[in-house]
C-alpha cells in the first residue's frame, strides 16, 4: 500500500466482539502490534481502533487495551488511537462521552497523541457531540459514510460540529451502501471527496479486504502478499485510488 498505492495513513480496525479482543485478546492485539509496527517503519500514520458497536459494556477491557497500547506507542506521534468505532443507539452524554472520557484519561498519562472518539448512530451524530465534547486537548471526534446512504443532510452536521468548534475525523467511508453492498455512487463520492478537501479533514477508506461485498477493494482470494495486479482489483477501486490521488495527493488511504 504505501509503494504501490502512497498512502500514508492506514487503519487498524481490531475486532472486539465475535471472537475477537473479548475471547481472544493476545492473538488480536499481536495482529495489531505487527500492522502498527511495520507503519511505525515505514514513516506512515496508523490509527489503533478499537472496532465495536457496544464499547459502553466493555469499558474495563477497553481501557486495559489502550492503557498498553498507549504506554507503547504513545512516543511515536504518528500512532493514533481510535477508541470507540460506531457506537449504535447508545446515548451520547450518559453512556458514549463518559466511556470517552474514561479512556482518554487513560491514554493521558502516556501520550498527547491524538484521539478520535466515535458519536452515535454509526458515528454520524457529530453535531450533538460537538455541543458536550470530551475534556481534554487533541480529542477529534468521528464521522463516517457510505456515498450511496449518506449526501448532504450528513455534510450539514459535520459542518454545525465544525462550526461548534471541534474537530472532525473520517475514519471510515465507503463509495457504496452502508451495508458494504450497493453500487459504486460516483456522484456522491465526488462530492464527499471535494467536501473533505475543502474542510482540510482526514480520512480512510473502507476498506482494503478480499470480502465478497461492494465497499471491498479486492477481489476474493487476492493475494496477502500485495502488489496486486487489476485483476485482483475490485473496478471501483483503481477509480477510488485514482481519486484519492486527485483530491489528497495520495497522502490517505
Amino acid at each position: 500500500l504505501v509503494k504501490d498505492w502512497k498512502i500514508s495513513l492506514l487503519r487498524c480496525p481490531m475486532g472486539v466482539e465475535a471472537g475477537g479482543y473479548l475471547q481472544k485478546p493476545r492473538a488480536e492485539q499481536r495482529r495489531i502490534t505487527r500492522v502498527v509496527d511495520v507503519a511505525i517503519r515505514l514513516g506512515i500514520y496508523v490509527i489503533i481502533d478499537w472496532h465495536d458497536h457496544n464499547a459502553t459494556n466493555h469499558s474495563t477491557k477497553a481501557n486495559e487495551f489502550f492503557n498498553h497500547m498507549s504506554k507503547t506507542y504513545g512516543k511515536y506521534p504518528n500512532v493514533f488511537f481510535e477508541v470507540y468505532n460506531e457506537p449504535i443507539q447508545q446515548l451520547w452524554a450518559t453512556e458514549i462521552r463518559p466511556y470517552c472520557q474514561s479512556v482518554v484519561e487513560t491514554v493521558r498519562k502516556h501520550t498527547d497523541n491524538l484521539l478520535i472518539c466515535g458519536t452515535r448512530k454509526w458515528s454520524q451524530e457529530v453535531d450533538e457531540a460537538s455541543l458536550q465534547p470530551v475534556k481534554g486537548k487533541n480529542v477529534a471526534y468521528t464521522l463516517h459514510f457510505y456515498a450511496q446512504s449518506h449526501k448532504e443532510e450528513l455534510r450539514v452536521k459535520a459542518r454545525t460540529a465544525m462550526a461548534n468548534g471541534v474537530a472532525i475525523f473520517v475514519t471510515e467511508w465507503g463509495t457504496c451502501r452502508a451495508d458494504g453492498n450497493g453500487t459504486v455512487d460516483v456522484l456522491e463520492t465526488k462530492k464527499w471527496m471535494e467536501f473533505l478537501e475543502e474542510y482540510n479533514i482526514s480520512d480512510a477508506n473502507w476498506a482494503i479486504s478480499d470480502k465478497s461485498e461492494a465497499c471491498s477493494a479486492l477481489q476474493p482470494k487476492a493475494s496477502v502478499r500485495g502488489h496486486w495486479p487489476v485483476s485482483h482489483r475490485k473496478k471501483h477501486s483503481h477509480s477510488t485510488n485514482s481519486r484519492l490521488f486527485a483530491h489528497h495527493g495520495g497522502h490517505h488511504g
